[in-house]
């Protein structure tokens, strides 16, 4: 498909007006190595004076909910995974410096994404399954074509912040620490750049129907950029009511006429595609960055998660806040999906993925899913599964 062609999407109208968090105070704990370690010997006692056996304080072990299947490959962390349309194969990419094809079924194999140097922090499947991307972040790009396993790019930029996928195109993007973003088309290697300003390029956000670009800065700025003619539209600086710090999450919901940024400053902000003009300002937290923001195409809620654990949904119709969720660590992705559109999944810092119910305020369930942290996860909303990768060493597939 040619990426100037419309992929429709659905939309809700935009909002104005402010609301706050109050921040909740932080109790530090003394360092609790000075009190040295507990020998066998010795008499434990509990609160109340009571003797307490010594194996009653150690912590068990983690008891982790069954996944569909488990993926144990990698030598290192899993940083980055992504699901074939058909949801028969899945992508995966770590810090041992490789990048895998494998079977969502058994965890079988495919093909190696061979030739990364450094930790392979970005992957994914084109919109038709066709081909498959690895990223590391040293700046190499390897693309393959799934059906043959032929290499049709290998490229090397400056160091990687992020890379995706044309949601409608055999087009690819990626930000790079030096600022520039790049984009090719595949399987011919043409590409274009589209200029930074000294800063690294931390994020995007693609309306695949209008052609527009939205790309965040590490110093706060917003560029909202037409991709078909390389043209820089709208630059949303501090000064112009933009973020104070870096930004490191977009969305977009061309229906709606607006982009929405998450950043490091703890807040939120909501952008008219035509004008640049920033049309509304969530301030969370400022001590609490903001992770991950996501708009429902069906609902036009707004969903902003932070590294406290804490998701917000807003109703863009009416300005106001919907339900809050608090989670049990900080949040390292959410999406609106299955098995309504009223559902946002996310991951955490502490292995766990939860289901949040943005009309009742409710998590309805929670997968014990890693040992460790979540680093990554993809969603196939039509097929009910997800795919999770964690600092255990695996990723992992589950269904709901």
């Amino acid at each position: 498909m040619d990426p100037e062609d419309p992929i429709q999407t659905d939309g809700a109208d935009g909002f104005d007006g402010t609301e706050e968090y109050e921040v909740t105070k932080t109790i530090e704990l003394g360092d609790l190595d000075e009190l040295g370690p507990v020998s066998s010997d010795e008499e434990v006692v509990d609160g109340t004076g009571q003797e307490m056996e010594t194996e009653d304080i150690i912590p068990k072990p983690k008891e982790l909910t069954p996944c569909t299947v488990l993926f144990n490959q990698h030598k290192g962390s899993v940083f980055s995974v992504g699901l074939r349309v058909a949801g028969d194969l899945a992508v995966s990419g770590g810090e041992d410096d490789r990048g895998v094809v494998w079977r969502t079924s058994n965890g079988e194999v495919v093909m190696e994404c061979g030739g990364h140097k450094d930790s392979v922090i970005s992957c994914g499947f084109s919109y038709d399954g066709k081909y498959v991307y690895t990223a590391d972040m040293e700046g190499k790009i390897i693309v393959l074509k799934i059906k043959t396993g032929e290499v049709v790019l290998d490229f090397e930029t400056a160091d990687i912040e992020w890379a995706r996928w044309h949601s409608g195109a055999h087009v690819l993007l990626a930000g790079c620490a030096d600022g520039m973003t790049w984009m090719w088309r595949i399987p011919s290697g043409q590409y274009k750049t589209f200029p930074g300003h000294g800063f690294s390029c931390t994020c995007s956000a693609i309306a695949s129907a209008d052609n527009k670009l939205c790309t965040g800065y590490k110093d706060g700025i917003v560029k909202i950029w037409d991709m078909k003619e390389g043209e820089l539209l709208h630059q949303i600086k501090q000064g112009k009511g933009g973020h104070t710090e870096g930004v490191t999450s977009l969305d977009i919901n061309l229906g709606a006429n607006i982009s929405v940024s998450g950043s490091e400053d703890g807040s939120c902000k909501i952008y008219s595609i035509s004008t640049g003009k920033v049309v509304q300002s969530i301030q969370l937290s400022p001590e609490n960055a903001v992770e991950c923001v996501s708009i429902s195409r069906a609902s036009g809620l707004l969903a902003c998660g932070t590294l406290n654990g804490t998701i917000s949904v807003w109703d863009t119709r009416t300005q106001k806040i919907r339900h809050t969720f608090s989670t049990t660590a900080g949040i390292v992705s959410l999406q609106w999906c299955f098995p309504t559109a009223h559902n946002i999944l996310c991951c955490t810092l502490d292995g766990s993925v939860n289901l949040c119910d943005s009309r009742s305020g409710d998590i309805v369930r929670t997968w014990s899913a890693h040992s460790d942290e979540v680093l990554a996860m993809d969603v196939l909303e039509d097929k009910g599964i997800f795919v999770t990768g964690s600092a255990d060493n695996t990723a992992r597939i589950f269904s709901i």
